[in-house]
């Protein structure tokens, strides 16, 4: 059996490109004033996840911190650096998820 992989284009008409644009500016602005506050570019790298899973972990471990530097551990809670990891491996038959 071939394995073929579908490319997905999207490309958009000009009024919509156009209707879009002030809004990307206002978002470009907002991450200028940001930056400007922080030193944290929002648009780069998991900036803007790493803040919505804050709101989300905070709510039962008080003291974890995000880390927005580029390398190195997501984040901090009580002395103990933290990883935040995602897969989509199958479990196996068993239920066990495969390492």
């Amino acid at each position: 059996m071939e394995n073929k992989i579908k490319k997905q284009q999207k490309y958009l008409s000009e009024e919509i490109m156009d209707s879009m644009t002030p809004g990307v500016m206002s978002v470009i602005n907002i991450r200028n004033e940001l930056y400007s506050q922080t030193g944290v570019d929002i648009l780069s790298n998991d900036i803007i996840s790493s803040i919505q899973m804050r709101e989300i972990i905070k709510k039962y471990d008080p003291e974890y911190q995000p880390n927005f530097h580029r390398n190195g551990e997501d984040g901090v809670s009580g002395g103990i650096l933290v990883e935040r990891k995602c897969s989509n491996v199958e479990p196996m038959k068993n239920g066990k998820v495969q390492r």
